[in-house]
């Protein structure tokens, strides 16, 4: 047989390749059955290339480093946090100057007193401790007393940390959580992340009175900032804590902290631990909390520091206790007894320990009248929410979008992403690492579209993603983007919740109408196949069509070979079946080089190259369960395409291709590329080209790039001895396998 040129040679172990990309697609169960697939595969940042899971965490961790090191980031942030001196008078009537962090977003300022208490840990970094203040509607002096008191009130607990009371921007009611307020304390926070090297994992949020009104309204719309908050003395104004599924919190109240008859604070609080311990049943997951009812305590009571308190065993009881008629009268009419007020305002914001008579009646109502049992408990806001840290991507999420910042520029939600727009419904999302598959779901009332976010630390990206909503299943291919990433973590400033894709759940649910299924891909590959060998040879085939039972499809014929023995591959870690599965690759190898070489150098390295795939190919696969269990396939692509960059980089060989060759290289490079990335099961899959048929603009560089072949010298016998060898591998691979 006549030498096959380097340029056929090449050709022929990229067909290989393609041959050994497909099968691996086309899964089956442990039984042998046909597993039962999706019907759409989608391909995330086409233009990014396939990483390993080591690479792309490697590239998310170059490019955090390279944020803090990012100049432009550090002057935009510092043109929006400036300091200026204040001065303002004691109760004694002293002048005190003290510098002060001015956050501005837009039009809206927030005024911050800054601390650093302690030390930083060994990599430098800060827990970040954000206090909010009382008062609320009144005059500013009485506000920037209480915001200096707050200055004050948590600081002592704190042993090493960055502490922040923050100033309400208003003097209403609800200065700390005005629509201007969010942005103002997500930029906040970006701040302290890249200025003061914060833990993004450990930022908490705790505030007293007006402040437990903005810790109430924050924490749900903020949740993903925060790793714990603790709420004391507030009233929640009907909001929802169902976004506080991975955000624990610390509810406090006093127990005769009514405020008014309908206000009722601490029933309000006291309510929370039926409605916590609901979700936490109903979303299987998730809602950690505490609720402490401090008895006899009114509006004031000790949680600026870790101490023993006494408060309610069991909240909940407390609140249906509530519900009884004459309720309120209970307390009421033990005021009066005691001399105090019938006032419900003033019972509220009385002190314990005024009249030791009444805390005595007060101890007695809740005790022996309504019949609540008490304990003791640390009731230490920091000592609370200290003990835990932000997981800043959770394997379940349950996300409430009536429950948004109106005004907020962050979009995401850990890894969810929706409009402001949309702002009805609640959607649940949840990822197994065994499948790598994400579930997500909604209550049918979510009004647009939202977008599943990749996060690194979750998702194997170097795996096909499964996403499962209703009775739909997709496989989604992820290729890391780089420039995703860099996007993400500048839009939240954060780069632990840094993505490196996305995909709508509209794409999902609604896929577009440029699919086709497996069969017809498989039909026009055979056809691309057969134009180009009848192009290259320019003779008919008929003969070599008999010799194969009418079938010339390369891919259609070394797919079933190759499928099997690819399988095969798996067992070879067993010690009884890996004599005959290297037979049989040795027998490829044996056939491939079987023929007269005038380049012994490009034989040999040619030999080298598919003697290192085929050991890399079977490395770490020790059974079939294995490569169901771990997708290997994808582990099997990255290897597939090292082996072809050894291939296409060797001088040797591309020297041999010539110029015209290489250009065929090229594209059949890519397309076999594009198999990998896009060959699934019998369904459908998503081919993302510019133009309406995607495989037009190949067929026509082919029939170039053949016409161009025909008019070297010899490429006819080539061209037929590369068909022949395919016939004889096909025979020595059915002789192998059949023993």
């Amino acid at each position: 047989m006549k030498r096959m040129n380097g340029f056929f040679r090449t050709l022929l172990a990229v067909l290989l390749i393609c041959a050994l990309a497909l099968p691996c697609a086309f899964a089956e169960n442990a039984d042998g059955t046909p597993r039962e697939m999706d019907q759409y595969i989608y391909i995330v940042n086409q233009d990014a290339e396939q990483l390993s899971r080591e690479e792309t965490l490697k590239m998310v961790q170059e490019v955090k480093e390279a944020y803090y090191k990012n100049d432009a980031v550090g002057i935009e942030l510092q043109s929006d946090i400036k300091f200026t001196q204040e001065e303002y008078e004691d109760t004694e009537g002293a002048k005190i100057k003290f510098p002060v962090l001015n956050v501005t977003v837009g039009n809206s300022t927030m005024r911050c007193i800054v601390q650093e208490i302690g030390e930083a840990d060994e990599d430098g970094t800060w827990p970040l401790y954000i206090a909010l203040h009382g008062g609320g509607g009144g005059p500013s002096e009485g506000n920037d007393s209480q915001w200096l008191m707050m200055a004050e009130y948590y600081s002592d607990s704190i042993g090493d940390g960055v502490y922040i009371a923050c100033r309400g921007i208003t003097d209403t009611w609800d200065l700390h959580f005005r629509p201007e307020t969010y942005p103002l304390l997500d930029r906040l926070i970006e701040a302290m992340i890249y200025l003061y090297h914060v833990d993004p994992n450990q930022v908490y949020l705790l505030g007293f009175s007006a402040g437990g009104d903005g810790v109430y309204q924050l924490a749900p719309r903020l949740a993903d900032r925060f790793a714990a908050v603790n709420m004391s003395s507030g009233h929640p104004n009907g909001v929802s804590l169902l976004n506080l599924a991975n955000c624990p919190i610390c509810l406090q109240a006093g127990v005769r902290d009514f405020y008014t008859e309908t206000a009722l604070r601490s029933v309000r609080a006291a309510e929370f631990e039926k409605t916590l311990s609901e979700a936490h049943d109903k979303y299987g997951f998730g809602y950690t909390h505490k609720v402490f009812i401090h008895v006899p305590e009114g509006h004031n009571f000790n949680d600026y520091e870790s101490n023993l308190s006494t408060v309610l065993k069991d909240p909940a009881a407390y609140a249906e206790a509530a519900k009884l008629p004459g309720f309120l009268d209970l307390f009421l009419d033990a005021s009066v007894k005691c001399g105090m007020s019938d006032n419900i305002m003033e019972l509220s914001y009385d002190p314990a320990g005024l009249d030791e008579a009444y805390d005595a009646a007060v101890t007695k109502i809740v005790t022996e009248t309504l019949g609540l049992e008490t304990e003791t408990a640390d009731t230490g806001a920091v000592a609370y929410v200290s003990q835990f840290t932000r997981d800043p991507a959770p394997a379940q999420l349950v996300w409430d979008l009536s429950t948004r910042a109106e005004k907020r520029q962050k979009n995401s939600f850990y890894w969810l992403s929706a409009a402001p727009e949309v702002n009805k419904g609640v959607i649940t999302a949840s990822y197994d690492a065994e499948t790598n598959t994400i579930t997500v779901g909604t209550d049918g009332e979510v009004n647009g579209d939202f977008d599943i976010l990749f996060h690194p630390a979750l998702v194997d990206v170097s795996r096909t993603v499964t996403i499962k909503t209703g009775n739909i299943t997709r496989e989604v291919w992820v290729n890391p983007s780089e420039e995703f990433l860099k996007a993400s973590i500048l839009e939240t400033g954060d780069p632990e919740l840094a993505c490196v894709g996305k995909i709508s759940y509209s794409l999902l649910v609604n896929p577009e109408k440029n699919v086709m299924t497996i069969g017809d891909l498989r039909a026009l590959i055979a056809s691309i196949q057969v134009d180009m060998i009848e192009s290259l040879i320019d003779v008919d085939l008929t003969t070599a069509r008999e010799k194969n039972g009418g079938n010339i499809s390369l891919v259609g014929n070394l797919y079933a070979l190759f499928q099997r023995t690819l399988k095969d591959m798996a067992q070879l870690g067993s010690e009884e079946g890996h004599s005959s599965k290297v037979e049989a690759m040795e027998g490829i190898l044996d056939a491939f080089y079987g023929i007269d070489a005038e380049n012994p150098k490009a034989e040999e390295e040619i030999e080298a190259a598919f003697a290192g795939m085929l050991t890399k190919m079977s490395e770490g696969i020790d059974t079939v369960e294995e490569v169901e269990k771990t997708d290997d396939f994808r582990v099997i692509s990255f290897q597939v395409r090292a082996v072809l960059d050894t291939l296409l980089e060797n001088q040797t060989i591309m020297d041999a291709a010539e110029a015209t060759g290489s250009k065929m290289i090229d594209m059949i490079t890519d397309f076999a590329a594009q198999l990998q990335d896009n060959a699934k099961e019998d369904g459908t899959i998503e081919l993302r080209f510019s133009s309406e048929d995607p495989f037009a603009a190949f067929s026509a560089e082919v029939d170039k790039v053949s016409n161009a072949v025909l008019a070297l010298d010899g490429p006819k016998q080539g061209a037929l001895d590369m068909l022949n060898l395919v016939y004889k591998i096909m025979d020595n691979v059915r002789d192998s396998i059949a023993e």
